[in-house]
């Protein structure tokens, strides 16, 4: 023991005669630590600088060929639909006659379209229709079906007219039997008969045909049975591609009841102002209508 306390004495002499730096103060300390950060970052940048490009240069294509994938993943079905389906579609003063490998007659009436498959008349008979068109179908043993936003129509053979415009749906059989499903419910139509449905309101039942020259935009009239302006108006701008317009905002909602002739533009218009009680200006250029 005697040796071990006179050598810690020894060391705690020779301690006391070493000349140690005055350590830094606090501000010095942070200053210090600041410029280490410092380089380290002016070290590291570049690196960071090359693996940023060599990420930027794989991104695109990464997001590209994931892009793709995924919507090869997710439109093939509908991709393979596109490819395989035909369609036919009319601009407003256009009607198309259009004959289906089965036989069958389409007229297809201004701002319509039908569409259906190409396997068509192998073991289906299924168009899709928007707008309005007129039937001649040939007898076959399997059903011809028609859908539309508002219902489905069914027939083996007969002629027919279908409408489905906005919120209307009509159906008028000329010969033959046809099925109309609509809104879980099912109507029979016979020949001479017509359907129409309005989707806020609920189905009625078949009435007769409501004039002799049905359909009448087959034999070149419109008529109107209390119909709306803004719908008859309508029915005129598809015909000739015109658009109206009213000065008088309650003309909307005023209700007209007529037989037009539409051979020619300026008889249908006489004819509206007629109804109306009302003088009309038509601009050529822009080919507008303005009801006054």
């Amino acid at each position: 023991m005697l040796k071990e306390e006179k050598d810690l004495k020894k060391i705690w002499k020779l301690s006391s005669q070493v000349d140690l730096p005055t350590p830094p103060s606090l501000d010095e300390a942070w200053d210090q630590l600041e410029q280490r950060m410092t380089i380290a970052d002016m070290e590291i940048e570049p690196k960071q600088k090359i693996m940023g490009l060599q990420f930027s240069l794989l991104k695109p294509k990464l997001v590209f060929a994931s892009a793709m994938a995924l919507f090869l993943i997710i439109s093939t079905p509908m991709a393979v639909r596109y490819l395989n389906t035909t369609s036919v579609l009319t601009q407003n003063a256009e009607i198309e006659n259009i004959e289906l490998s089965d036989g069958s007659h389409i007229q297809l009436n201004n701002d319509s379209k039908i569409s259906y498959q190409k396997d068509f008349n192998t073991d289906n008979r299924t168009i899709q229709l928007e707008g309005e068109a007129f039937f001649s179908i040939e007898n076959s043993s399997v059903p011809f079906i028609i859908e539309t936003s508002f219902g489905h129509v069914s027939v083996l053979g007969t002629s027919f007219n279908v409408k489905s415009r906005g919120d209307n749906f009509e159906v008028g059989v000329k010969t033959g039997i046809v099925s109309v499903s609509s809104k879980n419910k099912v109507f029979k139509l016979k020949a001479g008969q017509f359907l129409k449905l309005n989707k806020h309101s609920i189905p009625v039942t078949p009435t007769n045909l409501p004039y002799n020259d049905f359909p009448a935009w087959l034999n070149n009239k419109l008529i109107f049975q209390e119909t709306n302006l803004v719908e008859a108006t309508e029915e005129i701008e598809r015909l000739f591609d015109i658009t109206f317009e009213f000065e008088d905002p309650s003309l909307r909602t005023l209700s007209i009841t007529g037989v037009i002739n539409t051979n020619d533009l300026q008889t249908v218009l006489s004819a509206i102002s007629f109804l109306t009680q009302r003088d009309y200006k038509f601009n050529r250029e822009s080919r507008t209508c303005i009801i006054q």
